[in-house]
């Protein structure tokens, strides 16, 4: 197999791009792409300061790397969730890259900062992990990028992650999530605008980044990623994938190209975000934020002894 650009020996195939390539190359490539994408979706600038959330896995760590050669001023934030072992491992790769990176780092502990771990707070509200992941991420994403004048979060979703809830979301015709899917989620009172660089780059592609470029990251997956109810959307839409190469892509560009349909029924629910919550201030529908909520009744079943 021969290097299409460089027209030495190859050794990855991207069928999505009907291309043939070697690895010196591929970086080269990929490091174009996400500068492309940035720059034509005008997501941010190189003068912004750029706070980036960090899992530990390879989407995240590379994109930190990418940035970081592409000179982008970006620093890292993890959330500790409290998954024992696994977490102290995945800080540690995290800390790791920080150093190699010279870049500043945040670690929050979430049973530190709210008095619970993931597993004690599902526990205690009976929610599932994943929801609850999703709310505490969120909530201290902009809490920091606020706190310490950032101008963007961003975060590692692949197009493979965003493919698949977009099928979802079609599926399901949640007209509101679908208004609000997009790489570039603008700032708004109370909220620090969230970016999406990696939105057309697939999986495969970030992986391989991350291997060749000898990153360090957890290869561990999270402890409830196994009854994500994504996962057969996602292995639905790979077969869909194999047979039909750049489908996933397509899918992607042509949803944000036709967007603007969605976006009334986004508008309609955030003009009720008006208030702010009265323990912590964050924008809420209502006078107490749900994860506020959630920690108010976790109180009351401690007390209670439920």
């Amino acid at each position: 197999m021969k290097c299409h650009i460089c027209k030495g020996k190859g050794s990855i195939e991207l069928k999505h791009h009907n291309l043939k390539i070697c690895e010196e190359c591929f970086l080269i490539f990929f490091k174009k792409k996400v500068e492309k994408t940035i720059k034509k979706l005008k997501l941010f600038e190189r003068d912004e300061r750029l706070l980036l959330a960090l899992s530990g896995g390879k989407d995240s760590m590379g994109l930190w790397h990418i940035l970081s050669e592409l000179n982008y001023n970006v620093d890292g934030l993890h959330i500790d969730m409290g998954f024992g072992e696994l977490s102290v491992k995945t800080k540690e790769k995290i800390e790791e890259l920080s150093k190699i990176l010279n870049k500043k780092l945040y670690i929050i502990n979430l049973k530190e900062e709210i008095g619970y771990d993931l597993k004690e707070l599902s526990k205690f509200t009976k929610r599932v992990p994943c929801s609850l992941c999703g709310l505490v991420k969120r909530y201290f994403m902009n809490e920091i990028a606020l706190k310490e004048n950032y101008s963007a979060i961003i975060t590692g979703h692949n197009l493979d992650d965003e493919a698949t809830t977009l099928l979802k979301n079609v599926l399901r015709w949640e007209l509101a999530y679908l208004g609000r899917q997009t790489p570039l989620l603008e700032k708004m009172d109370g909220f620090v605008k969230k970016v999406k660089p990696y939105i057309f780059c697939y999986e495969k592609e970030t992986l391989l980044y991350a291997i060749i470029s000898k990153i360090p990251y957890s290869k561990d997956s999270c402890p409830y990623s196994l009854n994500s109810k994504n996962k057969n959307l996602k292995m639905a839409f790979h077969i869909l994938e194999h047979t039909s190469p750049g489908i996933k892509l397509n899918f992607m560009k042509l949803f944000l190209k036709n967007r603007d349909f969605f976006v009334p029924f986004r508008e309609r629910e955030l003009k009720d975000l008006v208030k702010r919550c009265i323990y912590c201030g964050y924008p809420t529908d209502r006078e107490i934020c749900a994860l506020c909520t959630i920690l108010e009744r976790s109180k009351n079943e401690i007390s209670t002894g439920k």
